[in-house]
């Protein structure tokens, strides 16, 4: 007897309609299986006839959401499900940066969805703009695209037109000179007016004045950008100061890497009244107090490499200090000092240290030690000392100060008596790297202490005083995987 074959069922295709409006109430979009109707005759470019019709529409007025919603619905409708759904993705995620509400759960979880879907489809997407740009990534929010600065007219406008750009990395190989000419051919490329978000690693010569003014000054082609990167060279000062003169419609975020020297954030934020819509700084340089004198007064959240918020502070006097104290609206997760402050104890109390999780000091404590023993830091879980002592460990350990702190490292001048402190203290770390001191005593101490057992990292690498049996020891009580030392 014939088995029966099962009956197929059908489920409704969303349109690109649908499926932003099931992402502004939080619902995930479902891929919808369905049969696929007979492609239409291909064009030269490889796509269907009728698709690349609505990409040449789009082509023409990038920064119309309506007609990409349009394509969107009919790439959903013609069996290109993930192309259509990240178009709508993106699009939903730009509107939700816009109205700062991608951080929220919603937005969080629509980022998610944005990157598995280019990460399962990411083999289609690379297809897709394969010769329009130098590479395509996912970077958190948005589709991230890198394009050589002789492709802007041609590759870039098509990309754009293909999907959603969150960002644009304009690159320049090869010769490291670029003239005020080519600069202003990138400045002028049309394309470049459907982003809002440009991240420049040109090499142009020296990031000076004069480059600056060819690449931002008139006609003013880029004053709309809501972000902008410079990340390679360093800026000069006039350059900054023309920078933040310009009327720019709505910058909100300036990312310099390493392009800036200390003092250069004072330079930046000297009048009153340039920058006002700035929110976000991302700068690895080491500040000083004409540094934070500038920001202080401005709602702006300083921001390390890889977005952690944090800032790198150089050497302080008083007045540095007194401004860092008054910034309570940094947000810090990270702090770095280069040089430990008189006023170290002023600092640590200052209210943007309620936040900070991971702290590093580079340069000797002595008496400063007491404040950090005697510092409120709710949120530390990692501690850095660069310089520290076996003196200065044991009054940072004593009492119940860092309630949170579950990583320690001490590379510099640590001994068997710091080892002891570590021990003797009860502190229940996870992470613990000390240096360079140490002979068997103080790793037989750490041996035998009861509150260590959940160390999932020992790093004693730089302790050339320990023998075998020591380490041996230390393997056998932490496990081989965590205990690491130089051969």
């Amino acid at each position: 007897m014939a088995r029966a074959k099962p009956t197929k069922t059908r489920t409704a295709k969303r349109s690109a309609a649908e499926i932003a409006a099931a992402m502004v109430g939080g619902a995930k979009p479902a891929a919808k299986p369905s049969a696929k109707p007979k492609p239409s005759k291909a064009t030269t470019t490889g796509l269907p006839a009728d698709t690349e019709k609505l990409v040449a529409l789009v082509a023409e007025s990038p920064r119309d959401d309506g007609a990409r919603r349009v394509l969107a619905d009919h790439l959903i409708e013609h069996g290109e499900a993930a192309w259509g759904e990240l178009i709508v993705t993106c699009l939903e995620l730009a509107r939700r940066e816009a109205a700062g509400t991608l951080d929220d759960d919603e937005g969080k979880a629509l980022a998610r969805r944005g990157g598995e879907l280019f990460t399962r489809h990411e083999a289609q997407w690379k297809a897709l703009l394969k010769g329009l740009v130098y590479y395509v990534s996912w970077n958190g929010r948005g589709v991230h695209v890198s394009v050589k600065h002789d492709r802007l007219r041609e590759g870039l406008a098509r990309a754009v037109a293909l999907l959603p750009i969150h960002t644009v990395k304009v690159l320049r190989f090869g010769v490291r000179t670029m003239t005020t000419a080519m600069l202003r051919q990138v400045a002028e490329a049309p394309v470049l007016q459907a982003i809002d978000r440009l991240e420049l690693e040109l090499f142009f010569d020296q990031r000076s004045e004069p480059g600056i003014r060819a690449m931002f000054g008139e006609p003013h082609t880029l004053l709309h950008l809501r972000s902008l990167a410079i990340t390679r060279g360093d800026v000069s000062a006039a350059a900054l100061e023309f920078l933040a003169g310009l009327p720019w419609q709505q910058l909100a975020r300036l990312d310099f890497h390493d392009a800036l020297d200390t003092g250069a954030i004072a330079s930046l934020l000297a009048g009153k009244r340039t920058l006002p819509d700035l929110r976000e700084l991302v700068v690895n340089a080491a500040l000083d107090d004409d540094d934070l004198a500038a920001l202080a007064p401005r709602r702006i959240r300083a921001i390390q490499h890889e977005r952690r918020p944090g800032l790198r502070l150089g050497k302080l006097g008083d007045a540095g200090v007194k401004a860092f104290a008054r910034a309570e609206h940094l947000g810090l997760r990270q702090l770095e000092l280069e040089h430990t402050p008189k006023a170290l104890a002023m600092l640590l109390a200052a209210p943007a240290m309620r936040t900070v999780e991971v702290l590093e000091l580079h340069d000797k404590l002595g008496p400063q030690a007491r404040a950090l023993a005697d510092a409120d830091l709710p949120a530390l879980h990692t501690l850095q000392l660069g310089a520290a002592t076996d003196a200065d460990l044991a009054t940072i350990l004593d009492g119940d100060a860092l309630p949170k702190l579950s990583s320690l490292v001490a590379r510099d001048r640590v001994g068997d008596a710091g080892a002891a402190a570590v021990a003797a203290s009860g502190r229940k770390l996870v992470g613990l790297e000390l240096g360079n001191q140490l002979t068997d005593t103080g790793a037989r101490a750490l041996a035998a202490s009861a509150a260590l057992g959940d160390l999932a990292q020992l790093n004693l690498k730089d302790n050339p005083k320990l023998t075998n049996d020591a380490k041996r020891e230390l393997r056998a009580k932490f496990g081989a995987g965590v205990a690491t030392f130089s051969r």
